[in-house]
């Protein structure tokens, strides 16, 4: 999941080559666990909120009870 330059989410679908490969989504606003459950927020960057992530994200974002702080 990143955003376009047009602010536009996009979810890749990484790598090409193998499946479930993938455990975590880093970007500049957070950290993603990717479990089989769906995407779980672990750790925000300064500066946003929950609500960011989830409008940034087309993807159902599992919000659990702590949510770190990316340093």
């Amino acid at each position: 999941m990143f955003s376009s330059y047009l602010w536009q989410s996009v979810i890749l679908s990484l790598p090409l080559t193998g499946t479930r490969c993938v455990t975590d989504i880093v970007t500049e606003r957070c950290y993603l666990e990717v479990t089989p459950d769906g995407l779980v927020l672990r750790e925000l960057a300064p500066g946003y909120d929950t609500d960011d992530i989830i409008h940034a994200t087309e993807a159902t974002v599992i919000i659990p009870d702590h949510v770190g702080t990316m340093i």
